[in-house]
């Protein structure tokens, strides 16, 4: 068992260089074409168009388009982090209240319900520390979900996460604006494209 390089080249979308691809394959197994690298030997477009993957799906865009969406990108993590950091401080001010309100509901399937729990809840929740443990766990693992069970409420909280949300729908609506060149599969290749105007 081992792997074997492969490399393989496409006409450019331009028609004046080559796109090439290249990929290790496995001697027992075809691996996708996701498993492919690819990289433009062009004069015309190596410095004008860069790889981009959204959901498996690749293609080559203009750089500038794929700049965008990484500024965005970028915004988005650090956003995310903020909400995350926030909601974290407020959900551990809660603990007792989440505990107290997980031990009010009636029966077990309502407190798996409400912890979110997986398989093996329910016959181990006949145990009430188990249950408390659970509770005071989630708080560390998911306090995102805390936040939501209890209702709680934090106007930062609110408009970062508005903005957090404004920012995610301008990044889909610029990928889907954006001209996608596709990229050929490698063993296959490709229908020829227009190439996107400067």
């Amino acid at each position: 068992m081992g792997y074997e390089k492969f490399e393989r080249e496409f006409p450019c979308p331009c028609g004046q260089g080559f796109q090439v691809a290249e990929w290790e394959e496995h001697d027992t197994w075809v691996s996708g074409n996701e498993g492919a690298s690819y990289r433009l030997k062009c004069p015309h477009c190596a410095e004008r168009l860069v790889h981009f993957n959204r959901w498996g799906e690749q293609s080559w865009v203009v750089k500038q388009d794929k700049e965008k969406i990484d500024g965005l990108e970028a915004r988005i993590r650090q956003m995310e982090a903020k909400v995350e950091k926030l909601i974290r401080e407020l959900v551990a001010r809660h603990e007792q209240p989440w505990v107290d309100y997980i031990n009010r509901l009636p029966n077990r399937t309502a407190k798996k319900s409400a912890l979110g729990a997986g398989r093996g809840f329910l016959k181990r929740a006949v145990d009430p520390a188990f249950v408390e443990a659970e509770a005071r766990a989630i708080i560390k693992s998911d306090p995102k979900w805390v936040y939501e069970a209890l209702k709680l409420h934090d106007t930062e909280i609110d408009d970062l996460s508005a903005t957090l949300q404004a920012l995610q729908q301008e990044k889909r609506e610029l990928e889907n604006s954006i001209n996608k060149i596709p990229i050929p599969d490698k063993r296959f290749g490709f229908k020829p494209f227009p190439l996107p105007t400067p």
